[in-house]
């Protein structure tokens, strides 16, 4: 049949030989000892368990997550935000004078935290991306985002300050739930740059 169709076996084993040739350089194209290469780069993702009615109340411009969530972002999904919101004294975020440290594109991520559980929150960025990690505890009832907060329970934020640093974030809620902001913002002139984020729950 395939000598009267004029294909010879020899040629399909050079296809199927071309075939797994481009597979293996597909998987390959990422060199593990490149230091240049995120440690991460091939984690499985998952944005954790949460409720989903509750997610539905969000902004669409947010995304939900909970315990366990493990997710690789891009800072070039976010957006520039004024940031006179977090020098409120309700709020108490971060001073005027380390806006730099959170003037690129801000990426907004949202959780529910139980009463008296501890939450650690962590992003690494690949090599040479800058990024500064912040997170607002508020009431349940609450669905403001920044800019737009006037208020919050708490608001933390991880000042490394330097390319490539990881940041770390850990929220205690004694006695009441919350609902918890994580935003990743670029480093002044960072605009792009992957990072994994990544929600754990202390014992």
């Amino acid at each position: 049949m395939l000598q009267s169709l004029g294909i010879s076996h020899r040629f399909l084993f050079f296809v199927g030989f071309c075939v797994a040739c481009s597979s293996a350089e597909k998987h390959s194209s990422v060199d593990s000892s490149d230091t240049s290469t995120p440690s991460w780069w091939e984690s499985v993702e998952t944005p954790g368990d949460f409720d989903t009615e509750w997610a539905a109340q969000w902004s669409e411009i947010v995304t939900p997550i909970g315990v366990g969530a493990i997710l690789i972002e891009n800072l070039g999904s976010g957006s520039k935000i004024d940031l006179a919101w977090a020098q409120q004294s309700a709020v108490a975020c971060f001073p005027a004078n380390q806006d730099e440290l959170f003037s690129g594109p801000h990426r907004f991520f949202v959780m529910q935290q139980e009463a008296d559980q501890a939450l650690t929150v962590r992003v690494e960025p690949a090599p040479g991306v800058d990024i500064s990690l912040y997170t607002l505890q508020q009431s349940t009832e609450s669905f403001v985002l920044p800019p737009e907060t006037v208020s919050a329970v708490s608001c933390d934020a991880s000042l490394n300050g330097a390319e490539g640093d990881e940041e770390e974030l850990w929220l205690w809620g004694p006695n009441n739930p919350y609902n918890v902001i994580v935003g990743v913002a670029g480093v002044r002139e960072q605009d792009e740059g992957r990072y994994l984020l990544s929600v754990t729950a202390d014992d």
